[in-house]
């Protein structure tokens, strides 16, 4: 992905707070850790799976901390950059084929394993990801991460 930016893309810039570049210092200190990487998991039933899709890009429109980056972390002053907007960082697996509900489970640990431990770039946007697992036919469970960076958990719970 290119980490060219055009002021044109760009909605709002900010200084990071201290807490915020200790974050930063952490997370470009120890790559591959998952420091300040969290994820919420949450199991969904009955669920309309493009319609939970379209809730969550309308979700980004007002929410700022869904479109934005660090921009210029190895330097003396970063900043977190809005974007006006971003792709929804949305995958979708459908583990139904994996023969049991232990075999689904095993695979989704690991998943959450890797995909912590993965971290992100913290140039590019967003600092979310979004994956949705169908693991029966009316069952999903939806993994959200985030840098912790951009939301904790009281500004995560608005959201």
């Amino acid at each position: 992905m290119s980490t060219t930016l055009h002021r044109a893309q760009v909605e709002d810039v900010y200084p990071l707070s201290p807490m915020q570049q200790g974050m930063v210092f952490h997370t470009l200190a120890e790559p591959g850790s998952g420091v300040y990487v969290e994820q919420i998991r949450l199991g969904l039933q009955g669920l309309d799976a493009d319609c939970f899709r379209r809730a969550w890009e309308a979700a980004f429109v007002p929410s700022a901390a869904l479109r934005t980056s660090i921009v210029g972390s190895g330097r003396r002053q970063p900043a977190q950059v809005v974007r006006r907007s971003v792709d929804l960082p949305w995958r979708e697996h459908d583990l139904r084929p994996r023969a049991t509900p232990a075999e689904r489970a095993a695979w989704i640990e690991d998943f959450l394993r890797e995909d912590g431990a993965g971290g992100f770039t913290l140039q590019e946007p967003t600092l979310v990801r979004l994956d949705l697992f169908r693991t029966g036919d009316t069952s999903h469970e939806l993994i959200w991460t985030l840098h912790h960076v951009v939301l904790d958990g009281w500004s995560g719970s608005l959201v």
